[in-house]
């Protein structure tokens, strides 16, 4: 074999040794990508998790915003200005917090499961006049998406609920 031929089949040679390692990299760069995508969907599930747990917490452990709050579902009217200040600023923190869900869910990150309840917490808060109403005004500044996706939920609310208190719901209880 002379000179030429041996550089033809080691180029050939380098060239099949090349496109074994451009796969070998495109599989482990899939491999890392899907490992990745696993953990951000974690982490948006656990976020969620967490969330819940400390509204429950924060507002089990803080008697006067959870009384705001209370106060505010069932008739925000004869409320001082402050408090109805803070209930405002309570019900817009967890309306942002509902809209990352809601991003998280969109782009896949955050499983229907775990998205259903802020949901249903969300639906739940709009069935209320105060809610609504705060709602109406256009002070909530969030996405356009996610403003669109509940003003298409708004349709299928009634804001004249009747409120219900968490604690009087042990009274009717069947048992």
């Amino acid at each position: 074999m002379d000179l030429q031929g041996t550089a033809q089949l080691l180029g050939n040679f380098g060239e099949f040794i090349g496109s074994i390692a451009v796969l070998a990299t495109l599989i482990y760069l899939a491999m890392q990508i899907r490992q990745n995508t696993a953990t951000m969907k974690n982490q948006a599930e656990q976020e969620s998790s967490q969330w819940w747990y400390e509204l429950n917490r924060d507002s089990a452990l803080n008697p006067e915003i959870l009384e705001i709050f209370q106060q505010g579902l069932k008739n925000i009217e004869p409320m001082s200005d402050a408090d109805r200040r803070r209930f405002v600023w309570f019900v817009a923190s967890t309306f942002y917090r509902i809209m990352g869900f809601h991003k998280a869910w969109i782009s896949g990150q955050l499983s229907d499961d775990s998205w259903k309840p802020s949901e249903r917490y969300m639906r739940t808060l709009l069935e209320h006049k105060a809610v609504d109403t705060w709602w109406q005004t256009g002070f909530f500044n969030g996405s356009d998406e996610f403003i669109a996706y509940v003003e298409g939920a708004r349709t299928n609310i009634n804001p004249e609920w009747e409120y219900v208190d968490i604690a009087r719901s042990f009274d009717s209880a069947p048992g």
